[in-house]
């Protein structure tokens, strides 16, 4: 989803400017977008793209890619790119990632039966444990800041990096993700953020809260969206 047209407009509103390149045939384009460096200085980010059969192919694709670039913006010092498959090119270096590391891909081919088949026992359980409980599913941006409270508290407990409310604010009223609740009594205790792409939902972001841990809203949350987007 961040090679889509949809992500490009988000990103403009932003203030990010952003350039889409493509082969001579236009059968391959490439959606990058420029962040700002001091003194005037700027890189240029190829998120989740592009995949080479091999190494001369990548290498290629670099130095054209290179040239593109320099004459667009002169003062460019480096381009970034987080493919979502690994290649091999001597024109890279590892670096720290913005994209998380690791990313499952999970087929939903088939009858829901083959595809809880294919999970842990024990996360069965807990999703069916979760559908006795009487958590409700709820969609919209009218829950936004509810579910920013609890990706605060998420943050809070388990350490890791957000971004600023503003930018989800954003994201979620432009209809560049959807946003998806799961509530007990009155209660968020889960929510999460889906980008829909061709044939494939992400789940970009996440939250869950520290209480009513034994209610597995987490769970649900994911088997539900799972669901929806057979």
């Amino acid at each position: 989803f961040t090679q889509s047209s949809r992500w490009a407009q988000f990103q403009k509103e932003q203030g990010h400017k952003i350039i889409i390149l493509g082969d001579d045939n236009k059968e391959k384009l490439y959606l990058l977008i420029r962040h700002n460096l001091l003194l005037g200085f700027s890189y240029w980010y190829l998120p989740r793209a592009p995949f080479f059969e091999n190494t001369q192919e990548s290498n290629i694709f670099f130095n054209d890619l290179g040239d593109a670039i320099k004459e667009i913006d002169p003062k460019a010092l480096f381009i970034r790119l987080e493919p979502v498959s690994p290649f091999e090119s001597n024109k890279l270096r590892p670096t720290i990632s913005v994209q998380p590391n690791r990313t499952l891909l999970l087929s939903l081919v088939g009858p829901e039966e083959k595809i809880l088949g294919g999970m842990h026992q024990k996360t069965r359980y807990n999703i069916r444990l979760a559908q006795k409980k009487k958590l409700i599913l709820k969609k919209g941006p009218e829950h936004t800041e509810a579910f920013l409270d609890l990706l605060e508290e998420t943050r809070q407990r388990d350490g890791f990096r957000v971004h600023g409310r503003k930018y989800y604010q954003a994201m979620i009223k432009s209809n560049t993700v959807e946003l998806v609740t799961v509530w007990h009594d009155n209660k968020i205790l889960a929510g999460s953020l889906l980008a829909y792409f061709g044939d494939t939902v992400t789940y970009v972001h996440g939250a869950s809260s520290s209480e009513k841990r034994d209610l597995m809203a987490p769970y649900f949350l994911h088997w539900q969206s799972i669901l929806e987007a057979c």
